[in-house]
């Protein structure tokens, strides 16, 4: 719950920004991402935000920092517990949206973290399609393609994937993915 003092500028009912002025903490969360903000990012979950709030397109708040290339909002984000495998309703993940905003640095910092680099949108683009789609010069992510060549190399000759933990070993399936899987097969049998 958000502080008295802060208690005017952000809604604790969810309420929407533009009919009552005030601003819910998830929509602080998000637009906080936006701008690079990661007190704001902090104190939107501190005070209760949902970490995995998203827009009317589904970007999270890590998606929308990738984006807007805030490296600072990134780390904290990902610090606050949220998956550096996302994406939205678009299946743009974060390599999509930093490498197609030219915002090479944070999206090897990614790579490097471990983000998906096999992630395809709904139109098959990798994050290198995605990014020469949207008219970045894809000579500057060399070395990003050669992380992401090492590493998709190495999982086909069967090293180099993560080995889990005995604990960790029974995989649960995300709410998120589940609503993706039942989006794509909506209306077919299955037998």
């Amino acid at each position: 719950m958000a502080a008295d003092s802060d208690r005017g500028r952000y809604a604790e009912d969810g309420g929407d920004a533009e009919e009552d002025g005030e601003m819910s903490l998830e929509d602080l969360l998000l637009e906080s991402a936006m701008r690079g903000h990661s007190e704001g990012i902090a104190h939107a979950v501190e005070n209760g935000a949902d970490i995995d709030a998203r827009d009317e397109d589904g970007n999270s708040a890590l998606l929308i920092a990738c984006a807007n290339g805030s490296k600072k909002a990134v780390k904290m984000l990902l610090r606050l517990g949220l998956s550096v495998d996302d994406w939205n309703d678009y299946r743009e993940g974060p390599l999509h949206l930093c490498f197609g905003g030219g915002h090479g640095e944070l999206g090897k910092y990614l790579i490097e973290k471990g983000a998906d680099t096999t992630l395809m949108t709904v139109d098959g683009m990798d994050w290198a399609m995605f990014a020469e789609a949207r008219g970045q010069d894809l000579s500057l992510f060399k070395d990003a393609m050669d992380m992401t060549w090492e590493r998709e190399s190495k999982l086909l000759q069967g090293g180099g994937a993560p080995v889990l933990e005995e604990e960790e070993d029974e995989y649960v399936v995300t709410d998120r993915e589940l609503e993706v899987f039942e989006e794509e097969f909506e209306g077919s049998e299955v037998y």
